[in-house]
């Protein structure tokens, strides 16, 4: 994928593409630079740029989510709202920096931010996770002039229902989507690198696990399960 090798014990890559980060940062951690996490904290970042103070949500608390919720936090995020059905991943969401979490499953999503926003909702709302529906939500949980980011690859042929005059022009929503976080690898990975090295960002809590690379055929049906955030397949 990606013309990477994949659970390959070599690559050969352009050093265009070889990106050099602190020694000191665990490999378990270094590995998980590129890709789920920087397209995550990117998405906060670099993509769609919170400001100090500001109101962020979150729908999906999964790896990329989660990291969303970190990049958020290194930002400055006054309130960050996590958004999921399930409580392992609330409970990470809390752990990794958000101030409030909402179970989707118990009450209406939308309802819940708006009311822990004093009824305006967020200035930053990001979907990284649930389908079509939970991306309309995201939309109707922003506050006026509010910024909703698709972080999350939608399924082909997701539609999105939404209410253009009441929903989307009226209060005067901005939809964007990022590729990657819209990250520079050989500035931004460094970057996180370090921030995760002075303790900005906690990369140590997204390796739940670490495997051998000849565990990974028995242990791939089984990644995510039990609250599970990334799991590492080391050499050796």
């Amino acid at each position: 994928m990606l013309r990477c090798g994949t659970f390959a014990d070599h690559a050969v890559v352009h050093e265009a593409c070889a990106v050099k980060v602190p020694q000191e940062l665990p490999i378990e951690q270094a590995t998980l630079l590129a890709c789920g996490f920087s397209t995550g904290a990117g998405a906060a970042l670099w993509a769609t740029p919170v400001r100090d103070e500001s109101s962020v949500a979150v729908i999906g608390c999964g790896g990329v989510g989660l990291a969303v919720i970190q990049g958020a936090l290194l930002r400055g995020a006054g309130q960050i709202v996590g958004v999921d059905v399930a409580p392992e991943k609330l409970e990470h969401a809390r752990a990794l920096g958000a101030t409030d979490v909402v179970d989707a499953s118990a009450v209406d999503p939308v309802e819940a931010v708006r009311e822990l926003t004093g009824g305006r909702g967020v200035e930053f709302a990001f979907f990284a996770g649930g389908g079509a529906p939970a991306l309309a939500q995201a939309i109707r949980l922003c506050a006026y002039a509010g910024w909703a980011t698709i972080v999350g690859l939608p399924a082909p042929g997701s539609r999105l229902d939404v209410d253009l005059d009441a929903e989307f022009f009226g209060p005067r929503i901005t939809l964007t989507v990022t590729h990657g976080g819209d990250t520079i690898p050989q500035e931004d990975f460094p970057f996180l690198a370090q921030a995760a090295l002075d303790g900005r960002i906690d990369l140590a809590r997204f390796v739940t696990s670490t495997i051998s690379l000849d565990e990974v055929p028995e242990r791939l049906p089984h990644i995510g399960e039990g609250g599970e955030i990334r799991t590492v397949a080391l050499l050796g």
